[in-house]
C-alpha cells in the first residue's frame, strides 16, 4: 500500500508587525486572497488558535488550517469552521422551486 502525501504550495508568513498577537493571527486569513476567510472568527491563546465560522468548501477549511500555521507565533489549531456548500436558489429565479406552469 502506497501512501501519497498533497503537497500544497503555501508561502512562509512574512513577519508579522508588532501589537496583539491576536489580531496579527487574524490578519493572516485576510491576506489569502479568499474572500470567504475574512468572515472567519480567530480565537488566539499562548499559541493556540480555535477557528469558528463557515466556508463553502473543504479547500478553504483547509487552507485557513495551513496559513496559520505558517506563522511562528501559532503551535496549534483546533479548526472547527463548517462546510456550507453554495446554493444558488436565491440567485437565479426559478432554481429549487416548483416548475412554472405555462
Amino acid at each position: 500500500m502506497q501512501i501519497f502525501e498533497e503537497q500544497h504550495d503555501v508561502a512562509l508568513a512574512p513577519a508579522l508587525p508588532a501589537g496583539d498577537p491576536g489580531e496579527r493571527v487574524s490578519r493572516l486569513l485576510r491576506t489569502t486572497g479568499h474572500h470567504e476567510l475574512r468572515g472567519v472568527t480567530c480565537e488566539y491563546h499562548d499559541g493556540h488558535v480555535v477557528l469558528r465560522g463557515h466556508v463553502s468548501t473543504y479547500y478553504l477549511k483547509q487552507l485557513a488550517q495551513a496559513v496559520l500555521l505558517t506563522s511562528s507565533e501559532v503551535q496549534w489549531v483546533s479548526n472547527l469552521l463548517e462546510v456550507s456548500p453554495v446554493t444558488y436558489s436565491h440567485i437565479v429565479p426559478g432554481v429549487a422551486s416548483e416548475p412554472r406552469v405555462p
